[in-house]
């Protein structure tokens, strides 16, 4: 599945899984990512700003020319993501497997 140019809400992604999706020039701005899990997928050039990252799964993950800054990744499980070619500017990561 590919979403483009989509605007997320909370409730599209709370309590969600997504494997193998593709998101294009989409915002998650200002979400409380909380009981999700994202399997495969690319965001590409997405804007999270403001978002905050709770009890959220990040695997085999990329990140392409998306925004990443001032967020903390400190709650969430991100094993083997590239965030090459990411914004990330004061961005926090604690204990994630990257």
């Amino acid at each position: 599945m590919n979403y483009k140019h989509k605007i997320f809400t909370e409730t599209e992604i709370q309590g969600n899984d997504f494997e193998d999706v593709k998101f294009l020039h989409c915002k998650f701005n200002n979400l409380v990512f909380r009981f999700s899990n994202f399997t495969n997928c690319e965001f590409k050039d997405c804007d999270f700003g403001g978002s905050v990252f709770e009890i959220v799964s990040f695997s085999g993950c990329s990140f392409p020319e998306s925004n990443l800054s001032n967020l903390d990744f400190g709650d969430a499980d991100i094993k083997n993501c590239d965030f090459s070619d990411a914004i990330m500017v004061n961005s926090i990561f604690q204990k994630s497997g990257l």
